[in-house]
């Protein structure tokens, strides 16, 4: 009799044991898929924070030299120049940002900007 304490006993210890590790393995993956959530929502907040953005890295990532640059800024400031005036006020400025944020595109489906384009 007091074997079979002791085995039932032992068996309740590592059963309990098992338990707990499954318990903390969980716990510890979904604070993880949490963590990971969390940043990909924060990833996704800055990116759409300043429409100009993903306009300004699509040039930044595509022009060849510095000349280049020059020449699609030049370009994007006249279009963003509806006036002609040769400046920029405020309500040119607004409208520009409108377009931009209406005319952003969420190729991917994950809430992020992919392209985005100005024209005239």
């Amino acid at each position: 009799p007091f074997y079979i304490i002791l085995v039932v006993w032992v068996i309740l210890q590592v059963s309990v044991a098992v338990l707990l590790d499954n318990f903390i393995t969980a716990s510890s993956q979904m604070e993880h898929e949490e963590q990971l959530e969390l940043a990909k929502k924060i990833t996704r907040e800055q990116s759409l924070r300043n429409p100009l953005e993903p306009l300004l890295l699509k040039i930044a990532r595509e022009f060849t030299d510095s000349e280049d640059l020059t020449d699609r800024l030049a370009k994007l400031y006249k279009v963003l120049d509806t006036d002609g005036s040769g400046g920029l006020d405020s309500g040119e400025f607004c409208a520009a940002l409108r377009k931009l944020v209406s005319r952003a595109r969420d190729d991917s489906g994950d809430g992020v900007m992919s392209s985005i384009t100005l024209s005239s």
